[in-house]
């Protein structure tokens, strides 16, 4: 499903699995107690397969799966040790990855690559003009908003200094050079910017392919640390570990994806089956199998359960209506009802460890409040639609919530169960343009942001021509301070221009983040060195088996 660096209505996030692979057609449930995995083999579990393997398209979980366990990037992401085992990253810290190192000059960032690395299997070494080819193609596609968004929008801007050496001059959207952040260099850790092999990619290049696409869409040509041994589209994906990889060995030089389709996860991780698992599993399948015996990890990483508001029609275009909305909604209810009490209250649709945060919704909540503001608006009679995603029994149950909590204040809600596409569909018509008229009055979805900056959400969401603008928020003010401050580095002004843009997209009520439900796997015992990162997928090579 396609993102622009946003995942949208999608289920939780990536399934990795047990130890030896596996036919999985017709499963019988089981209860067993839970096993470690083999020393040096995992079997996972897809419930779709990539649609590319080209990593420039990597707009689905598969997709960004594929490309982050068999593509590197110049920079990667900056993780903390949790006490169980896990790495988290929050912020937009970086490491080195195949840039050894970096320097900052004003607009420019140099970046020196690493003397070591070479592609698989071609053994060509990595120089700087795999880099321009791989980051030029991305300005054409998935990756295209975000470097955008970061400063780069043409191919001009990323220069060949020598073969091992690279410099990105980041400008305005009208060409004027800007200084170069923290958080301009942290979306190059994104998996869509994997480095490829030009010449490999070159050598399959067509007059109506000139980029060799058509071949990477079904062909790998990484620095690792996995390659692709085999596979049968549509059923079944081998990687293998990258021999003498720069990076290191995985601990599991194996792994094997089958696609499941509509297998119950939790049913093959209770028959060991599948040893770690993260697609596919509810709240409350989380929830079972802690209790029954199997080691969940919990992060809150940037996955958000949101509600947008059509603000320009019907009774929603009051404002006190959407405010005592706003009041009335059943936070806590939701937090620990349906997430288990694995999720928190959010309050911005800015993360609150991105420099600029401001927790401007955290006013909402008070049921008295609601009633008060419904009075004043004249008690209207109100009857509204609420559109979600059928993907799983996560969003119908927190929209019985919200549907009871608001009938308790005279708003009459009509619950629509849709698929995934049909919800984001609707999302997109309206925030495109092309729909007037709204699918529904209010829309409740599940989104992961994957740059932890305020610009990036503000771009979606509260930027008048925002594409995830369905509620059609548009405030002159708000528009000129991201015109104005997007692309500069973080500073007491720019983390000041966010702040307002949060409280007055909060006093607009038309956007109302309501938990931060962050991400859930569930392993057997013994499993360490789980990753979370704002973007959802497994990386296979930080796993590491019981002894």
């Amino acid at each position: 499903m396609p993102n622009l660096r946003v995942k949208a209505l999608t289920g939780m996030a990536a399934l990795a699995a047990g130890a030896v692979a596996i036919t999985l057609t017709a499963c019988t449930p089981q209860t067993s107690t839970p096993t470690a995995s083999a020393p040096d083999s995992l079997s996972v579990a897809w419930p779709n397969d990539a649609t590319t393997l080209d990593p420039a398209w990597s707009a689905t979980d598969q997709n960004n799966e594929v490309s982050m366990n068999v593509y590197q990037t110049l920079v990667g992401y900056e993780y903390t040790d949790g006490e169980d085992g896990s790495k988290v990253a929050q912020g937009i810290g970086i490491t080195p990855g195949l840039a050894e190192s970096w320097t900052v000059s004003g607009s420019t960032v140099t970046f020196d690559l690493r003397d070591t690395v070479k592609f698989y299997p071609s053994g060509n070494p990595l120089t700087s003009a795999d880099v321009k080819f791989s980051l030029e193609r991305n300005l054409g596609a998935t990756g295209g908003p975000e470097l955008n968004g970061s400063g780069i929008y043409s191919a001009d801007q990323i220069e060949i200094v020598n073969t091992s050496t690279v410099a990105l001059h980041y400008t305005d959207a009208q060409g004027n050079p800007v200084p170069a952040s923290p958080a301009s260099i942290a979306a190059l850790r994104f998996a869509t910017y994997g480095i490829i092999d030009s010449s490999v990619a070159l050598g399959h290049a067509t007059p109506t392919d000139p980029d060799g696409g058509d071949w990477l869409a079904k062909n790998v040509a990484g620095t690792g640390p996995y390659f692709i041994e085999s596979r049968t589209p549509g059923q079944n994906l081998t990687l293998k570990s990258v021999p003498d990889v720069w990076s290191g060995p995985p601990a599991f030089s194996t792994v094997r994806i089958n696609v499941v389709n509509d297998a119950n996860v939790a049913s093959l991780l209770k028959g060991n089956t599948v040893n770690i698992g993260l697609y596919g599993l509810t709240p409350k399948d989380v929830n079972s199998l802690r209790n029954s015996g199997f080691r969940a990890v919990h992060a809150q990483t940037q996955n958000y359960l949101e509600l947008q508001l059509a603000s320009d029609t019907g009774p929603l275009a009051d404002p006190l209506v959407r405010q005592a909305i706003a009041h009335a909604l059943p936070y806590d209810k939701i937090v620990e009802q349906v997430y288990f009490g694995d999720a928190q209250r959010s309050l911005s649709f800015v993360s609150p460890h991105a420099s600029g945060y401001a927790p401007a919704w955290e006013k909402y909540g008070d049921a008295q409040k609601a009633q008060q503001l419904m009075d004043k608006a004249g008690n209207p009679k109100v009857s509204i639609s609420l559109q979600y995603s059928n993907e799983s029994g996560t969003y119908e149950s927190a929209a019985l919530l919200i549907k009871d909590a608001l009938g308790k204040i005279g708003i009459n809600v009509t619950l629509e169960s849709q698929t995934t596409s049909t919800v984001l569909s609707s999302i997109l018509a309206r925030g495109s343009g092309q729909a007037a008229t709204p699918a529904a009055d209010m829309i409740l979805f599940n989104i992961s942001v994957y740059l932890e900056d305020p610009k990036a959400p503000t771009n979606l969401w509260a930027d008048s021509k925002g594409v995830l603008n369905f509620p059609h928020f548009a405030v002159p003010q708000v528009d000129e301070l991201q015109k104005t401050w997007a692309a500069q580095a973080p500073g007491a002004e720019r983390d000041q221009a966010y702040r307002t843009i949060q409280e007055i997209a909060a006093d607009d009520a038309s956007f109302l983040p309501i938990a931060t439900i962050g991400r859930s796997i569930v392993s057997v015992p013994g499993i360490t060195g789980i990753t979370f990162q704002p973007e959802i997928g497994v990386r296979y090579s930080t796993l590491i088996p019981s002894k």
